[in-house]
């Protein structure tokens, strides 16, 4: 079962809701990915209220319980995702797409042992200096072209 997100506040809004409908694997197509989507400090069924959409760190808008490690020690909040497909747009009128925010949702991915899938780099990929990384393949499908920190195609566990 997934949803699509393509950016924090479709991010927040959908992920809240996949969590809470049984599923045995739950994923996330972030496609295209339009801008930098933080994972960790959602609120999420730990969390008392079980509607809580809240994202912490936004003043007055977390419910404020957490989930701790047994000695009261508070805990990351991580989604309850298996996997996680990432890409930016590869057609003709195609946006941007920001590999400092790939980076940066493959880091959270990381710590929150999420499997990583690296659909394709898009047709315009843009560095952290703001310049296009330069590809042959027209959608940046060709894993070959990638930076090697990009080159991930894991799958969740069975």
């Amino acid at each position: 079962l997934g949803v699509s997100a393509e950016d924090q506040k479709r991010a927040d809004e959908r992920i809240s809701v996949l969590e809470v409908i049984p599923a045995y694997r739950r994923f996330v197509s972030f496609e295209p990915l339009l801008g930098a989507i933080e994972l960790l400090n959602r609120c999420r069924s730990t969390c008392a209220d079980m509607r809580c959409t809240k994202v912490r760190g936004h003043a007055g808008d977390h419910c404020g319980i957490a989930p701790t490690d047994g000695w009261g020690n508070e805990q990351p909040r991580f989604p309850r995702i298996d996997w996680a497909i990432i890409g930016f747009e590869s057609g003709r009128k195609a946006r941007p797409g920001r590999l400092p925010h790939m980076h940066g949702l493959l880091h959270e991915c990381g710590e929150a042992k999420i499997a990583a899938f690296i659909k394709q780099l898009g047709r315009l990929p843009v560095d952290h200096h703001g310049d296009v990384y330069a590809l042959a393949h027209p959608k940046g499908g060709d894993i070959n072209e990638w930076p090697e920190e990009f080159r991930i195609r894991e799958r969740p566990a069975l």
